[in-house]
């Protein structure tokens, strides 16, 4: 059994929200997302099978359909299955991959840095 804690894990500002890896494994990951108000993420799909956990406020899941989730709600997106997120207002979410495509979060996060910083700057850039 392994405990990973929320609250002391490194946090990554996107154009998606402000992403902090919780846990990862090549079997799973496990991402808390805060979505900023007014987030449009245009439908897009993974390979990987995705469970979204809606944990604060309310995200529309967008695509071949529009479906309201609010706070509780859990939606499973299999592979290949292209979906997109609006957010009226803000909210937070656990992001949960299977399988993952990392070996543990430390790579995760190295990733992550290597796209964005952590005060949310751009690695590089002006």
């Amino acid at each position: 059994m392994e405990i990973h804690r929320l609250e002391g894990s490194e946090s990554f500002s996107t154009p998606e929200g402000i992403i902090t890896p919780i846990f990862a494994s090549q079997k799973i990951s496990v991402m808390n997302i805060k979505l900023p108000a007014g987030l449009k993420v245009n439908p897009h799909s993974h390979n990987e099978d995705g469970i979204l956990v809606v944990t604060t406020g309310a995200v529309r899941l967008t695509g071949d359909s529009t479906i309201d989730l609010k706070t509780g709600d859990l939606v499973y997106i299999s592979g290949n299955t292209s979906a997109g997120l609006e957010c009226d207002e803000a909210a937070t979410a656990l992001a949960i991959s299977v399988p993952s495509n990392y070996k543990n979060v430390e790579e995760l996060c190295n990733v992550l840095r290597s796209f964005f910083a952590s005060d949310g700057s751009v690695p590089g850039g002006n």
